[in-house]
């Protein structure tokens, strides 16, 4: 066993282990701080069954990288203000006081606007940067949220969710991950919860952000699983041009 190091992985919410080579000395002694601590590595396992062997994804690397955003200031997507869209919700009754999660939650203007209006809210980020903003900014208000920095997709949920808004993460997701999210989101809401989709629109083959062609998103969030609405019209386009398709998604039986 020289040179190897035994760490815990996540498998679709199982956990297995496995003997992982080729990592760099900080690598190896940051997974071994994580386990020591009880926590969950930043990575995941993905199991190739024609080819029998485990391909790992340094998802700890994706995290670095968006924490690097934050340190150096290249955060375009973000307005400095809540999101209209989210107004539009509040303001026509849509969206209404509820237990409610905010995935990729980033600076969270819209954590803070829906704490102010009432809402027992749950926000995830995969960086510390914008965590730590936020949990400054909701004690400057005298407000209270759950700020959990944590990869989401290996997030283990305690307690559904009434409804889910989701703006950023899927975007933000490669495609090969959006079955894995669309999985999550579903098992994260109650039984009559509700999502709250904004699908950005950017025409092009790469990203982030990815392109959420409609007819791609109605296949993976299936009729069998989600009821749609029909399009919510908000007519909100972003200072790049850019903008999303919303609608909101109830969750089937």
């Amino acid at each position: 066993m020289t040179g190897k190091l035994s760490i815990g992985v996540v498998v679709e919410n199982q956990k297995t282990s496995l003997f992982v080579t080729d990592l760099t000395k900080v690598q190896a002694l940051y997974l071994k701080h994580l386990l020591l601590k009880n926590q969950e590595p930043l990575i995941y396992v993905n199991v190739n069954k024609q080819k029998h062997h485990l391909i790992v994804m340094a998802r700890m690397k994706q995290s670095n990288e968006w924490e690097s955003r934050y340190q150096q200031g290249q955060t375009g997507w973000d307005r400095c203000g809540v999101s209209p869209n989210l107004l539009y919700w509040l303001e026509n009754k849509i969206l209404k006081p509820c237990r409610i999660l905010v995935p990729g939650c980033g600076n969270g203007h819209e954590v803070l606007a829906l704490a102010e209006k009432g809402f027992d809210v749950v926000a995830i980020d995969i960086a510390q940067s914008p965590i730590e903003t936020l949990i400054k900014s909701f004690k400057i208000n005298w407000l209270q949220a759950e700020l959990i920095q944590t990869d989401f997709l290996s997030w283990e949920c305690k307690k559904p969710f009434d409804a889910i808004y989701e703006q950023t993460s899927l975007c933000a997701l490669h495609p090969s991950e959006w079955n894995r999210y669309e999985n999550c989101l579903y098992d994260w809401l109650t039984s009559k919860g509700q999502l709250f989709a904004h699908f950005i629109q950017t025409g092009k083959n790469s990203g982030p952000p990815f392109h959420c062609d409609i007819h791609v998103m109605v296949n993976l969030f299936s009729p069998e699983k989600w009821l749609w609405s029909e399009e919510h019209e908000t007519q909100i386009v972003h200072s790049d041009g850019l903008y999303e398709k919303v609608y909101s998604l109830k969750k089937t039986l």
